[in-house]
């Protein structure tokens, strides 16, 4: 049994966070001949970064807590990382305003305490603190938010951290299954507003030679074959056939990372067919802009609400003085790159900052979830009992949630769950 383990030959498909993690999971337990392949000449996914005049700006990942997963890769390997300084982090009009007190307009102190026990009893109760989905829940968590937080008595906390929710890209609470939104913000509100905004602890961070650059720390000793140029993967009895241009390689297994829907070349059985059909996402667009006049790190208030679905939620500006920044936008999917830019201008010169250059710009796929009516008819239920099968395992955010702490969770959980350790 061990010798088999030890010859067991395994293909990742996706160099993203989830890829990678699992690659790294796999090492650490003994598995020395993974392979991860990837499409592009880069590795990282939506954890990218654009160089401009010697600076790094991150058009995708941003920010990350000390004491989540990226945080423990940090300190594992090392990778020198930066305090995020912003305070005031919304904008409500033209006004830099603290979350807390943002908060406070609308609700009481007491009400938003209260708020935040009943939402973490819903975490404990559906197991929503722990990698994955599970098929034991009430079915008002496939409601959407904006309906669930008034049923359950959470809508105080929930509207608190609604800018920042939308700001990275999370939707609109008025369609986004309660079931995603509830297990980010449990999180989130853990992380963020106990200890950073209610505490005072420093302990949101940012690599200042961006995300990219971490990814190529954590991969230095991973296998991964950039371009890669998959025909097709064919499963059989015995494992994976992966036919590349020159040659088909044979596989034990296979991990997929990425969106599921959008594999063609994988033989999908009718099951998984069915089932990655109804797999959405948002298209988010991240654009590195010179301007006369620059913005704070920041989420909109204003821009929270389907209604602005278009305009910007939020920037990025780690690079003070410099004139430049990422803003980002949640853009519907017949809108144009330069429609959203133009939107972009315009919302920038209301806060009073005039755009020069489009220096560069970037669109995702971005948070992927499943609608109401598939979560209904078991989606999880179903996904789960295929890991495994057909020599197939699934990973990627549809598994977890959409931040690189929540891919990296999972991808380490599923490793070790499947695959047994080696001496």
């Amino acid at each position: 049994m061990s010798q088999r383990k030890t010859s067991m030959r395994i293909a990742i498909i996706g160099a993203g966070p989830s890829g990678l993690s699992a690659a790294l999971a796999l090492r650490d337990r003994g598995y020395t001949d993974v392979v991860v392949f990837e499409k592009n000449d880069r590795i990282g996914g939506k954890s990218h970064t654009f160089t401009y005049q010697q600076r790094a700006y991150d058009m995708g990942s941003m920010v990350f807590h000390t004491s989540d997963a990226v945080g423990k890769l940090t300190r594992r390997f090392s990778v020198p990382t930066a305090e995020l300084i912003s305070k005031d982090i919304f904008i409500d009009e033209k006004d830099y305003i603290h979350p807390v007190a943002y908060a406070l307009r609308r609700y009481s102190f007491f009400s938003l305490i209260r708020s935040w026990i009943r939402l973490q009893s819903i975490v404990k109760k559906y197991r929503l603190n722990r990698p994955g989905f599970y098929s034991e829940y009430d079915r008002d968590l496939y409601l959407p938010f904006s309906r669930f937080i008034k049923k359950h008595g959470i809508e105080p906390i929930a509207k608190a951290v609604e800018p920042a929710s939308t700001g990275f890209g999370y939707g609109f609470y008025e369609e986004v299954p309660a079931l995603y939104l509830v297990k980010f913000l449990g999180s989130m509100i853990d992380f963020t507003v106990i200890t950073d905004w209610i505490l005072g602890r420093k302990s949101m961070r940012y690599f200042p030679q961006g995300w990219t650059k971490f990814w190529e720390t954590i991969a230095q000793d991973i296998p991964v074959r950039l371009k890669a140029d998959i025909r097709s993967i064919r499963r059989d009895r015995a494992g994976v056939l992966i036919d590349l241009p020159t040659a088909t390689e044979r596989f034990d297994c296979m991990i997929l990372t990425g969106r599921l829907d959008q594999i063609p070349f994988l033989d999908q059985s009718s099951e998984e067919r069915t089932l990655f059909k109804t797999i959405k996402c948002y298209r988010i667009v991240s654009t590195l802009v010179k301007a006369d006049r620059e913005l704070a790190t920041s989420f909109l208030v204003r821009n929270a609400k389907k209604s602005r679905h278009g305009h910007v939620i939020g920037f990025e500006n780690y690079h003070p003085n410099q004139g430049t920044y990422v803003v980002f936008q949640l853009i519907p999917e017949r809108m144009s790159l330069d429609q959203a830019f133009e939107i972009l201008q315009k919302d920038c010169a209301e806060l009073g900052s005039r755009v020069t250059q489009r220096i560069a710009q970037r669109v995702w796929d971005y948070f992927y979830y499943v609608p109401s009516g598939p979560l209904s008819k078991g989606f999880y239920q179903r996904l789960r009992q295929l890991q495994g099968k057909r020599h197939t395992y699934f990973a990627g955010s549809i598994m977890n949630f959409e931040t690189v702490s929540h891919c990296i969770e999972f991808s380490q959980d599923l490793v070790e769950r499947f695959f047994p350790k080696i001496n």
